[in-house]
């Protein structure tokens, strides 16, 4: 009998940022001082089951945008910058009574690295 690993999937919005966000070399050229922190980011997407481990990292602050951003989310980087992305599942998990269903989204896509602010 094997072991199952679970893990949140990572996708990437397009090439650019799969490179820039993959490559330790391309990540520190791209990102200085912000790379450690983005790939930390990333190890903790990919030890979690689901999006609810994420949200729940106090130091993540993973919450959901409006306005421009909308039906994206977000995790803290560094002061103003964050991780943009978007539930990667089809169809993304919801709450009956409207919202994400955090413990159903066991895929991300990545976006962007911005200060939204």
């Amino acid at each position: 009998m094997g072991l199952t690993i679970f893990a949140v999937e990572i996708q990437f919005a397009n090439k650019k940022i799969e490179k820039t966000l993959t490559s330790p070399r391309e990540l520190m050229k791209a990102h200085n001082q912000l790379a450690k922190n983005i790939a930390k980011r990333l190890t903790e997407f990919r030890d979690a089951d689901t999006l609810e481990d994420i949200r729940n990292l106090p130091q993540a602050n993973c919450h959901e945008l409006k306005g421009n951003y909308k039906g994206h989310l977000a995790v803290n980087i560094s002061g103003n910058w964050r991780m943009i992305f978007k539930p990667g599942n089809n169809p993304i998990a919801k709450k009956e009574i409207g919202g994400i269903l955090w413990e159903g989204i066991t895929i991300v896509c990545i976006e962007e690295i911005t200060d939204y602010h």
